[in-house]
């Protein structure tokens, strides 16, 4: 099978790199307002704070997310 070190799902893992890499980037350009669209539910829910993550990538999203003066994570179909 297929292994990776975080112990999560590989699409989960993905999106979530690429929120981090996204938010912190606006973030540095001083936007303040940002919608997120992702693909996985499981995604969506943790950044939206209705689940618990499991590691750290997921934490660190939502840290960023909480400087926003407004955020949303909503889903797009692929």
């Amino acid at each position: 099978g297929f292994s990776h070190k975080l112990g999560i799902c590989p699409v989960l893992e993905v999106e979530l790199w690429g929120a981090f890499e996204g938010v912190k980037l606006v973030w540095e350009k001083g936007i303040k307002k940002i919608v997120l669209e992702m693909g996985c539910i499981e995604t969506i829910n943790l950044l939206n704070g209705q689940t618990r993550d499991q590691n750290l990538l997921g934490g660190r999203v939502r840290d960023l997310l909480e400087r926003m003066e407004e955020f949303r994570v909503i889903h797009i179909s692929r």
